[in-house]
């Protein structure tokens, strides 16, 4: 187990708080090379040569190539600013949480708020465990998943033998297509190219870990 930090848009951060985002999908980076093996199987090429077999997306051997484990504890990096005073802590506020809140008289554009890059551990207050990775195209995301990554707005839910369940509406990959590209289109992965990722699902824990 390692504690690694990971950035998080200020909408994703406050989905992360709200219990709606369980999911998020990172860009493999460079992309795997895709190769045609015997008897239609499917090769994929990492950085350092070694291969992995597509339809074992949870064996050790992808593990190792994901930038994180099941395991880890994530401190998750998000747009901020501090104040600070004379021998006093200093005082650190969140551009997510002016998401929470509606006054007339308060203006977050008033404040000099910095980038997630340069936000240390000390400042961090949201703190991830990983429970799972897995790699696959973008495009291939389910509608469920598209809920668990905080893109679907409402979900509609429907009565099922008694159970309430998830509707699947094809909207929901819509609405994560949207929310992906206004993230990684400028990095030069939208959408449409259908990028492979790492799939990393997690929960959110309290004190970073620390019982």
């Amino acid at each position: 187990m390692k504690e690694k930090p990971i950035i998080f848009k200020p909408e994703m951060v406050k989905a992360i708080f709200e219990g709606v985002k369980t999911q998020t999908r990172r860009i493999i980076n460079p992309q795997p090379e895709h190769y045609e093996g015997e008897g239609k199987r499917e090769l994929f090429s990492f950085k350092d040569g070694l291969f992995a077999l597509n339809f074992y997306p949870e064996t050790s051997l992808i593990i190792e190539h994901s930038p994180y484990k099941p395991g880890d504890i994530l401190w998750v990096r998000e747009k901020f600013c501090n104040v600070n005073k004379p021998e006093v802590k200093p005082e650190y506020y969140y551009f997510a949480d002016t998401l929470f809140v509606e006054c007339e008289d308060y203006s977050p554009n008033e404040w000099t708020w910095k980038s997630p890059r340069y936000m240390k551990r000390e400042a961090a207050r949201l703190f991830l465990e990983v429970k799972s990775i897995r790699f696959e195209r973008i495009q291939n995301i389910s509608p469920e998943d598209c809920v668990a990554e905080g893109a679907v707005e409402k979900p509609h839910y429907m009565k099922w033998g008694g159970e309430k369940c998830l509707a699947i509406h094809k909207r929901y990959k819509k609405d994560y297509a949207t929310l992906w590209d206004k993230i990684n289109a400028k990095r030069g992965y939208p959408w449409e190219s259908n990028p492979w990722v790492w799939v990393i699902e997690f929960v959110k824990i309290e004190n970073g870990g620390v019982k």
